[in-house]
C-alpha cells in the first residue's frame, strides 16, 4: 500500500514556491510591522524638601538632666535636592520595571502639588510624558550630635517614598524610609575647607539612602 504522504519535497515545484514566497513575505512583514511590545512605564523621580538646610540636633548632658536644640547650617555651593534627585535617578536604573527620569524645570514646578497637602492629589499637564511618579518627599536631613561620650554622632535622612499612578492618582506603593551613617569626625572639623568633609559624608549618606529606597521598591510588587 502506497502512503498518500509525500512530504514537502513531494510537493510540486509551483505549491513549494508559493510556500517559500509565502514565508518570506511573512518574515518581511514581521520586519517592517513589529508585533508591538509593552514598554517600561515612564515614572518621574519627584524629590521634594520640608527643610532646605541641614538640620543638626545637639544633646548636651548636664548631672541630673539633658538639654536640646535643634540648628540649622547652610551648606555652601552644594544643591541637597539635585544631588539626591540624580543619584536616586542613576540607583533606579537597575530597577528595569519602570523607566526612571528626573523632571525638567517645568515638570517640577508642576510636580510641587502632590506635596502641597498630605492627600498628595497634585495634577499634570495631559502634555507631560509619565505614567507614574515617585514622590520622594524629605522632612529633614542633618545631623544628630552629643556631648555624651558613649553617643555616636549620626548622619540622619527621612523621607516618605509614594508611587502613584499619573492618570488615576491610585497609590501603587508607599514606605517611610529613613537612613543613618555615623559621622566620620565631629562637626566643626567636617565643616573647615569649605565644608569640604561635610560635603562627601552627605554624598555618602545620599548613595545609602537612594539603596534602601530601591531594596525596598524591589521588595513591592508594582
Amino acid at each position: 500500500m502506497i502512503s498518500r504522504y509525500r512530504g514537502f519535497l513531494g510537493w510540486s515545484f509551483r505549491a513549494r514556491t508559493k510556500l517559500v514566497l509565502g514565508l518570506a513575505l511573512s518574515v518581511a512583514a514581521l520586519c517592517l510591522f513589529p508585533i508591538p511590545v509593552h514598554s517600561q512605564p515612564q515614572t518621574i523621580v519627584a524629590v521634594n524638601l520640608r527643610t532646605p538646610d541641614f538640620v543638626v540636633y545637639e544633646q548636651k548632658y548636664r548631672v541630673f538632666y539633658m538639654t536640646g536644640q535643634r540648628k540649622f547650617i547652610p551648606i555652601a555651593d552644594y544643591d541637597f535636592w539635585a544631588a539626591l534627585t540624580d543619584e536616586l535617578v542613576d540607583v533606579l536604573s537597575e530597577d528595569a520595571r519602570a523607566a526612571w527620569r528626573a523632571p525638567s524645570a517645568e515638570e517640577t514646578g508642576y510636580l510641587a502639588s502632590y506635596f502641597a497637602d498630605k492627600k498628595g492629589q497634585g495634577s499634570l499637564p495631559e502634555s507631560v510624558p509619565a505614567d507614574r511618579l515617585l514622590l520622594v518627599d524629605v522632612g529633614e536631613y542633618g545631623a544628630m550630635v552629643s556631648s555624651h561620650p558613649l553617643v555616636k554622632d549620626q548622619f540622619l535622612v527621612a523621607a516618605r517614598v509614594r508611587l502613584v499612578d499619573r492618570v488615576t492618582g491610585r497609590k501603587v506603593w508607599e514606605k517611610t524610609i529613613r537612613e543613618g551613617l555615623n559621622l566620620p569626625g565631629k562637626l566643626p572639623e567636617l565643616q573647615a575647607d569649605n565644608q569640604k568633609g561635610l560635603k562627601q559624608a552627605i554624598n555618602k549618606l545620599l548613595e545609602e539612602f537612594c539603596i534602601r529606597i530601591r531594596t525596598k521598591l524591589k521588595e513591592a510588587k508594582i
